[in-house]
């Protein structure tokens, strides 16, 4: 027989109970009966003999205890057999047999909790019932078996099965029962369900004995409480790209941390700590979970306008599982800045001549492809205007900025500059005029020059031409500077 409980404990070879009177039959045979023949046991061959060292209470017998090598108990019973009936009450030599108490396995009170995810499956696509399927529950063999072998585990689902010997019928492919597992009060925190499994250690050895039954906790995780859709990352075009082109979609300088509050909206802010986010170009690099694949969060150029990104949340409070949410991704808007022309653009053309004789001069936000909001201001900030064209009379870099009108609409500045002229003031004195023609080798020339050194002819850059009302005369004109 195996040890048991009812002596208080299990692993002292001492068993309660025992009905040594179920053993007549055997030692009588099958000829024989308790009419003719007295049976009674005892604990020494003597007092087989003499009637003494008699066993009272041969249907509820408690063995001696001890376990001794070959980690079995024995103690042997000896069996008086008398004649009832005869007049000489003649008693048989004394036949013995032993009671063998094997020891059960030896299991854990303390096995560590087990947790599990609760993942979509064709059955239960819910992530967040803390009901999970294709438990294995036999992953736990190794930390019950605690080295032993030729044993099994086998799993219960209450005490009640544990006790009827009602295994789980299949170990590898579990779902936690609701009636037996203990939900959370509020189920948009990341508390665990949890459920009490009950298992007991078969030696598979020659005495086939079984433990008690223990106990461990299953703890079923939510996946991560992630909003369904989160807005796209959006943010104005710039050069900050490889291209250095801030009209192609695409920038250098995207910060997607960014977006982790906006990802973990259903937390509060002293619980981030308790998640990894990571980004992802494909949901199939998301699921691996392979940081070496993830986008660098801090800068990141995108591909092309609209891309998505893929967004894993592993919530790691709850080592060593680690939860996952990977339904969540979001596009990169890059949106376009206004697109408008200038003449005379820094940088870019040549300066517009504002004339001190007709002024003003128009500057104009040419070619838009919208309707935009304009802002002109001057080289101090000062605003001086909001058109889309600006009147100037003084010389300076004026800086026009469009503003798209629609929500979160982006900007586009450009400056002019803006350099002065003005009517010439050329003086007879300023001009020499040598007729040639007298000197040898002369083709009837006249030299014209203007002192320009020495004469002030206005602000700007000036161009000379020579009229010439008579043509009875041809003549040559040589301007320059002395």
């Amino acid at each position: 027989m195996c040890d048991d409980e009812f002596s208080g404990t299990t692993t002292d070879g001492q068993n309660s109970g025992i009905d040594l009177r179920s053993r007549v039959d055997q030692i009588l045979g099958s000829t024989q009966t308790e009419t003719d023949y007295i049976v009674s046991f005892h604990t020494s061959a003597a007092g087989a003999k003499m009637n003494t060292d008699i066993i009272i209470n041969d249907t509820d017998f408690t063995n001696e205890a001890g376990f001794i090598a070959g980690n079995i108990s024995e103690q042997t019973i000896y069996v008086r057999v008398q004649d009832r009936n005869g007049p000489l009450k003649c008693v048989k030599n004394p036949v013995s047999f032993k009671i063998i108490v094997n020891p059960i396995p030896a299991v854990s009170n303390t096995i560590s909790p087990f947790a599990v995810c609760d993942i979509a499956t064709s059955s239960d696509s819910d992530t967040r019932n803390r009901i999970a399927q294709n438990i294995d529950l036999t992953s736990k063999d190794s930390e019950i078996l605690a080295g032993k072998t030729n044993h099994r585990v086998a799993y219960y689902a209450t005490q009640q099965d544990a006790q009827d010997g009602n295994e789980i019928a299949n170990p590898t492919d579990f779902q936690n029962i609701t009636s037996e597992t203990n939900f959370p009060a509020d189920f948009n925190t990341d508390n665990p369900g949890v459920e009490t499994i009950f298992f007991k250690v078969f030696d598979l050895g020659g005495n086939q004995c079984e433990s008690i039954f223990a106990t461990f906790q299953l703890l079923i995780y939510p996946e991560p409480n992630i909003p369904i859709n989160i807005s796209d990352y959006s943010d104005c075009d710039n050069t900050s790209d490889s291209f250095a082109n801030d009209a192609n979609g695409i920038n250098g300088d995207i910060t997607l941390k960014n977006k982790i509050p906006e990802i973990l909206a259903n937390y509060q802010p002293a619980e981030f700590a308790d998640f990894s986010v990571t980004f992802y170009t494909s949901l199939t690099d998301a699921e691996s979970g392979n940081t070496a694949l993830a986008i660098d969060e801090n800068i990141f150029e995108n591909d092309a306008n609209n891309q998505t990104i893929y967004v894993r949340v592993e919530n790691t409070k709850n080592t060593p599982i680690a939860c996952v949410n990977t339904k969540l991704s979001f596009n990169i808007n890059i949106k376009s800045l206004p697109s408008f022309t200038v003449m005379g653009e820094e940088n870019i053309d040549a300066p517009q001549i504002v004339c001190l004789n007709d002024t003003p001069l128009t500057l104009e936000a040419e070619n838009p492809a919208a309707t935009y909001d304009y802002i002109w201001t001057n080289e101090a900030g000062t605003t001086l205007g909001n058109n889309a064209t600006l009147q100037v009379t003084t010389a300076g870099k004026y800086t026009v900025i469009a503003n798209d009108q629609s929500p979160d609409g982006c900007s586009r500045e450009r400056t002019i500059v803006v350099n002065e002229s003005n009517i010439a003031t050329l003086l007879e004195s300023f001009i020499t005029i040598i007729d040639e023609s007298n000197n040898l080798s002369s083709n009837d020339n006249i030299s014209i020059s203007i002192d320009t050194l020495s004469n002030d002819l206005g602000p700007g850059d000036y161009q000379f031409a020579l009229k010439n009302d008579d043509n009875r005369r041809s003549f040559s004109f040589n301007w320059f500077s002395r």
